[in-house]
This record gives structure tokens, sequence and C-alpha cells, in this order.
């Protein structure tokens, strides 16, 4: 039988290529304060043999749950190399996408290379998703969601419920900002599937019971302990009102190369991403449209009804953080980057039903541009060590080699003075301490007697994170 060439799926080479950038060097990757500490957590519970209880403290006296700590704590017991570390956990994000990906294709009967493209090409979810955090792993775990949640609107049967569940509560666990998808999954039980609510009341019950147990040892002394002025001052609510409106940007290359420039200055690629945005916006905003449309006119498929769960989702998301007046980060767009991811493919899934050349030519020409970013970005990142940003100073690859050579020099002389000239460092000085604590368990790198070492701040002048080891006269 002869190959049709018209039914492949050509999208599928852009997610594809950016999947295996993604996995070139893991050490190129963000260490600051907190990718740090929450390896930090891991190496104290596994030195008390114990089980960590908690993981980092957030901008609002909040502990975040410790899920993320606890896969660094099986990590440790094979290495102790915090690149190989980076590199598993970001291969679990990635493989944990793609499946949720691929299974949400087959859920709505569509090719999975436009979804995969949305968001593999995207240089903050190919950036996070490499990154060695606890947020970004809210990604994958919400694609999970929107798997349970699709299944639960086309279909009349509990189980997805508890499978959207499950997730959803290792989300409010994992991060608090993700109070508001819960609600957006209500929102949608309760207007889609109110007769299955009337039906199996008593089994929602058990099931959010059961949600609520299982939070509860995480729960409980975070109440206790919890003082409203221990966090971050609350911020003008206009700027968490825009900050949320503009979630979606997530989605594209608006900002990245601000919040994470190379050191060496942005190329043509980078010059170019800004071209791949209204493409991307223009699929949202469609997307947007059709569900409402579709849904006023009574033409809603389970596709459509998963899009308005995604636009509630949004709505109430906004509203949290904006009540809650918390300075907007954008890694706070992680919790519902699924919500946008689903209403750009619904618009590209219309645009290409009635234009499929050039809705196809438009979105492959945006995917060039920021696959052609990401190979530059990351070339530039490998070789120039860092970025020079507040945001992305030195990688975690160049960083951990020096202090194998600091430890190294150290071991050779226990009385060796060391001078520490970085001023981010002398704030917060952990990274660099748990990268020495990694490498005194490691095999070092051979070294002579030193008298003297000092860390010196990047040769560009960000003064972010890059230890450089001075080689001090011999004794």
């Amino acid at each position: 039988m002869k190959f049709d060439w018209k039914k492949l799926d050509w999208l599928l080479a852009f997610p594809l290529a950016a999947t295996v950038l993604a996995l070139l060097y893991p050490g190129d990757t963000v260490w600051l304060g907190d990718e740090a500490g929450l390896l930090a957590l891991a190496l104290q519970a596994n030195a008390e043999g114990t089980v960590a209880v908690h993981g980092l403290t957030g901008s609002m006296g909040v502990s975040y749950g410790a899920l993320v700590v606890w896969f660094k704590q099986f990590l440790l017991h094979f290495t102790w190399n915090p690149v190989a570390i980076a590199g598993a956990g970001a291969v679990l994000a990635l493989a944990a996408s793609w499946g949720a990906l691929w299974r949400l294709a087959r859920i709505f009967h569509l090719p999975v290379g436009p979804v995969a493209a949305f968001f593999f090409c995207s240089p903050f979810v190919w950036f996070y998703l490499r990154q060695p955090w606890d947020n970004v792993y809210l990604m994958p775990l919400s694609l999970w969601y929107a798997v349970f949640l699709a299944l639960c609107l086309r279909e009349e049967k509990f189980a997805p419920v508890v499978g959207a569940t499950v997730f959803l509560t290792a989300m409010i666990y994992l991060h608090p900002v993700s109070a508001a998808v819960p609600a957006g999954f209500a929102a949608g039980l309760l207007y889609f599937r109110r007769p299955m609510l009337r039906r199996d009341c008593w089994k929602f019950l058990l099931t959010g019971a059961g949600a609520l147990l299982a939070l509860s040892f995480w729960l409980v002394p975070l109440f206790r302990q919890y003082e409203p002025g221990r966090g971050a001052p609350p911020h003008p609510a206009h700027e968490a009102l825009f900050g949320t409106l503009t979630s979606f940007r997530n989605l594209t290359g608006w900002g990245f190369t601000d919040r994470f420039s190379p050191e060496s200055g942005l190329t043509l690629p980078g010059t170019l991403l800004v071209l791949s945005v209204p493409v991307i916006v223009f699929f949202v905003v469609l997307g947007i449209v059709a569900v409402i449309r579709r849904f006023r006119n009574g033409e809603a498929n389970a596709f459509d009804r998963v899009g308005c769960c995604c636009i509630a989702t949004i709505v109430l998301h906004v509203l949290f953080l904006t009540l809650v007046r918390l300075e907007h980060q954008v890694h706070y767009n992680s919790a519902i980057l699924f919500a946008w991811l689903l209403l750009a493919w619904r618009g590209f899934v219309v645009l290409r039903a009635d234009y499929r050349r050039i809705a196809t030519v438009a979105f492959a020409f945006a995917l060039l541009l920021e696959v052609g970013f990401l190979a530059a970005f990351l070339q530039q990142i490998h070789f120039a060590g860092g970025g020079s940003s507040p945001f992305y100073g030195t990688t975690l690859a160049r960083q951990w080699e020096v202090a194998q050579h600091l430890t190294a020099a150290r071991a050779a002389n226990p009385e060796l003075q060391i001078e520490l000239r970085v001023e981010r460092l002398r704030e917060n000085p952990l990274p660099l301490q748990v990268l020495i604590a990694l490498a005194m368990r490691t095999k070092l790198p051979p070294s002579d007697f030193y008298r003297q070492a000092v860390l010196l701040p990047s040769r560009f002048g960000s003064g972010i994170d890059l230890l450089l080891l001075e080689e001090p006269v011999e004794e």
C-alpha cells in the first residue's frame, strides 16, 4: 500500500527538535537560591534518615509541599552530581508532558503535532522544563489533569473525576498558586455535569474528603504556623491584574530574551523571535472566540467544553492573584499554562478547518523562528557559560565545575584561604555551599597545593553567580 504523505504530521518535527535541544546540555540551566534550597532540603532529610515534610517557603510565608524534594531525595541515592539530577528532572518533565499531550490528541481525535509544537517550542516552556525547580512540574501535572478533564466532559463516568482529583491534589501540594485550577474544574462540573453531580453526589463528597485527608499532614501545620506579616508585602492590585491577564506570554517568546538574556547579547534569531509572538497570540484569541461562539450557538463538543473550563480557570486565576496582591512572577503562569495551550490549539484547529494552507504556513513560520532561537540560545549559553539577567546567571554546569576544583584545592590544602567577590553569593551563599557539599562526596579532580583562591564575578560584569577559581602562587 502506498504511503499517503498528505497525512504525515509535519508539525511534529518542530517539537521533536525542541525536545532534542532540551536534552543536549542538561547542565546549561539555572542554579540560584531556590534550586539550591530544594537540594539542600533533600540532603538534610537524607542525612537525618527521614522524609522531607515541606518544600521551599514562598513569598507569602507559606511553605510549599515536598513533592519535588522527595524526588531529589530519591535521586541522591544514585548520584551526587547536580547536573545529572537536573537532567533526570528534565527527562521526567519532558516525558510526562509528551505522554499527556499524546493522550489529549487521542481523546480529541486530532494529530499531536500542533499541540506539542505550541508547548515544547515555547521558549518559556522549553527553559522551565529544564530547570531544577519545584514550580516547573505544575506544567506536566496540569496537562495530565487536562487529560482527565477532557475524559470527564466527553463521557459521564466517575473514574476521570478521581484521576483529575489526584492531579489537582498534587498541584495544590506542589504550589498553592494552583488554587484556581480546582475551582475551574468545579465550575465545569457544575455547568456541564449537573446530572452526574446529583447522581454521584456521595462519590464526589468522598473523593473531596480523600483529597483533603491526603493534604491534611501538610495543611494542618501550615495553618498553625502561618503568619500573615511574614511574607512579602502586598503589591498594588493593578500590577497583579496586568501580570495575570498577560499570562499567555509563557506560550510565546514575549519577554524571554529580557528575562534570560545571554551574556554575549542577542543574535539575529533572538531579534526575529518577536515576529512569532503575534502568530501564537492570534491562535489564542481565535480559540477563545471560537469556543464562546460555538457554546452560544449550541454547537459545543467535548473540545469546546474543555475550552470553556479553560476560560473559567484563567478568569479565576486572574481574580485569585489580584485579590492576594502578589508581585506577579512569570513562573506563576505555570499552573494555568495548559488553559492557554488548549485555547491556542482550538484556534489552530478552527483556522485549519477552513484555511488549511494559511494556518499551517503561519504556524510553521512561527515555529521555525522559535526553534531557530532555541538552537542559537542554547549555543550562546553553552559557550558563554550563562546569562546576564538577575533570573539567569552562570549555568549550573559551570558552577559545578568550579565548585569541584575549589573543593579539590581545599582537600590538598585544608588551610586554603578563600576570598569571595561575588556580591550575590555574599548575600546568599547557599548555592555554593550545596555544590561544595556535593563535591565532597564525589571523585575530585587532581589539584596542586594552593594558599589562596579567589571567586570572581562574571567577566561580562553581571556579577551574578559566575564562580571562577583563580590559581594563586604555589607553595
